[in-house]
């Protein structure tokens, strides 16, 4: 404890930051011995404190703070407002991504979004502050922080439930990494088994609640949380797929996977999915920095084809998609489909046969052709569809 103490201030030279922070620490491990912490924490691991309280030094800060006023302002005029849409963004990724403009064009966009200025002492430290509000504090030493507190595992039990965390872990409730091991290799075959996905979810979440609050980040959470990205697809779980594949995309910024590749080419079908055209230009910025492998290949020519409006690939790609592809097109295929039975209608006179639909739309049977057209409030007689009636009526409706 007395060598994390003297890292700590190790950090700082500036006499107002090692203030700041002998004031956090006599409230720090006054929580610390209240709670009987010191033999708890790892201090070895325990995170160092990259930001300093200054409530009681407010005016003088923002006395400092006054001559970046004007600076500030002035670079947010000169700042380009950017109103193009966010199909043109993707449309531009798609078709000229390679090109030296678009990738420096790309790299300034990304750039507003990002500090790039490094931290130089109290100066750069007060700059961030003024440009994000006013003064970053410190929240009460109450609250449990999971990444600051790093503990070491003692249970054994292959099986147990989640309970979100409202105070500090005790280390005889979380497991081990070799234990997390053994319930991981127990639950993927009761998956298998038994498809109770309320209780694998559940299982899961605990395996990962039990690596967060030791600090493991390794080739094992990797594979954790693909696992449960998976059985999160099975099951149709988007809101649980879309946090494990977004912890995911933070984990393989600095560890590498097999399957890497493939979660790309997830997040690029999700980005379709949910409709945001931001992430799905980034995501596919990203690929072209890739060697492409089927994955990635998919991804691109399906997000190509769904941007244009190509209707005729996507249904064709959409027959052989890599690895769980198809679980997530799944989720968002109905409605293309719908919508190129509108676009049919309109283009074609006078009628149109359901089986020319069925062939367009590469679907095996039938039956789910008429279900797509009933749904969208369109009948079919003696086979076919009356296309000038319905086109005027879907005029008429828009």
């Amino acid at each position: 404890m007395k060598k994390y103490v003297e890292r700590c201030f190790s950090l700082y030279e500036d006499e107002i930051d090692k203030d700041a922070l002998e004031k956090h620490f006599r409230s720090y491990f006054t929580h610390v011995f209240e709670n009987k912490l010191e033999n708890v924490i790892d201090w070895e691991k325990q995170t160092l404190p990259n930001h300093l309280m200054k409530a009681e030094k407010q005016d003088d800060v923002h006395s400092r703070l006054s001559f970046l006023d004007s600076t500030n302002s002035e670079l947010s005029k000169k700042s380009p407002k950017r109103k193009k849409k966010k199909v043109k963004h993707a449309m531009m990724i798609l078709e000229n991504a390679n090109s030296e403009e678009n990738l420096k064009s790309i790299e300034k966009r990304k750039s507003r979004f990002s500090i790039e200025q490094k931290n130089k002492g109290v100066k750069s430290r007060l700059n961030f502050a003024n440009r994000n509000t006013n003064l970053i504090q410190y929240e009460p030493v109450e609250t449990v922080h999971l990444k600051d507190v790093r503990i070491k595992g003692t249970c054994t039990l292959i099986d147990k439930k989640y309970f979100r965390l409202t105070t500090l872990p005790d280390p005889s409730t979380v497991r081990s990494e070799n234990v997390l091991c053994e319930s991981l290799e127990f639950h993927k075959k009761q998956w298998t088994k038994e498809h109770n996905y309320r209780y694998t979810c559940d299982q899961f979440k605990s395996i990962r609640q039990d690596l967060t609050v030791q600090g493991i980040v390794n080739e094992f959470s990797i594979v954790v949380y693909e696992t449960h990205a998976r059985i999160a697809l099975e099951a149709g779980d988007n809101a649980e797929f879309n946090q494990c594949q977004s912890q995911l995309k933070q984990l393989y910024k600095t560890l590498d996977s097999k399957c890497r590749k493939e979660f790309m080419c997830y997040r690029i079908l999700y980005a379709i999915f949910v409709k945001n055209y931001g992430d799905l230009a980034e995501e596919l910025y990203n690929v072209y920095k890739e060697i492409i492998d089927e994955n990635l290949q998919f991804s691109v020519d399906f997000a190509h084809a769904w941007v244009i409006g190509n209707y005729s690939k996507l249904f064709c790609l959409y027959r052989n998609p890599p690895h769980m592809s198809s679980y997530i097109i799944d989720w968002f295929i109905t409605n293309e489909r719908e919508e190129a039975i509108k676009k049919m209608i309109k283009v074609y006179r006078p009628s149109l046969e359901i089986d020319v639909v069925q062939n367009y739309l590469k679907m095996d049977n039938v039956d789910d052709v008429v279900s797509l057209c009933s749904n969208i409030g369109v009948e079919i007689n003696d086979g076919v569809i009356d296309c000038k009636y319905y086109t005027n009526l879907f005029t008429q409706n828009n």
